[in-house]
């Protein structure tokens, strides 16, 4: 496979986290958002996992995205609640088939409200996966929860990629909105302009898929 190399210039870094219990499809939806598709057989995240890709915004803007991935077991919380403090926003996933899903994702929520950045200005979003299942609770339902709680909502399917496009512009917007440009903020870096991005290019077809090395 032949290899190229292609500089990516980007106007900021925004730093976020993804939380939520074991096996609600953390690592799926991270894998949609970086156009990975979907694993059935996907290991269990090891303590964090960190990933970066790239998204355009309003106005224009090209943001590097900094990812980080988390295991949804209770012995890395303490690991894990060390990231909390130097990222712009949560998402919080959650399996809609799971009539206990929004009880677990308060529990996430609270933890990252008590353990964040003051200065963290992105709204924490509920990401409700798996709406390829049978639903325990309605759009609405959880909608109004999020809202109750001071989030944003959005719902997918990492299996199917039902409505994953859009979810990085989503988070992005989020965060370029609440923030005043000319403030320091948690998880926002500014004095950043470019990668050196090697890409991977597949013979015959003329498909690039950006993959390997950031130099």
């Amino acid at each position: 496979m032949d290899k190229i190399k292609q500089v990516i210039e980007y106007d900021y870094i925004f730093k976020i986290i993804f939380l939520g219990d074991t096996a609600v499809g953390k690592t799926s939806v991270v894998r949609r958002l970086r156009n990975k598709g979907f694993k059935l057989q996907a290991e269990p995240t090891i303590g964090l996992d960190f990933t970066a890709m790239y998204s355009n915004i309003t106005q224009g803007k090209k943001i590097k995205f900094h990812v980080w991935d988390t295991a949804g077991q209770e012995n890395f919380n303490s690991i894990i609640q060390t990231y909390y403090r130097g990222v712009a926003c949560a998402c919080i996933v959650i399996d809609v088939s799971n009539r206990d899903a929004l009880d677990n994702a308060s529990k996430w929520l609270k933890q990252f409200n008590e353990k964040k950045s003051p200065n963290s200005v992105g709204m924490p979003i509920i990401i409700g996966n798996k709406t390829d299942l049978k639903r325990a609770y309605a759009y609405e339902v959880g909608e109004d929860w999020a809202n109750d709680n001071g989030c944003l909502y959005w719902e997918m399917s990492a299996k199917n990629n039902d409505n994953a496009a859009g979810l990085l512009y989503f988070i992005g917007n989020n965060i370029f909105n609440n923030w005043d440009e000319q403030s320091k903020v948690a998880g926002v870096s500014t004095n950043v302009i470019k990668d050196n991005i090697e890409l991977g290019r597949e013979r015959g077809n003329n498909i690039f898929k950006s993959c390997c090395k950031i130099s």
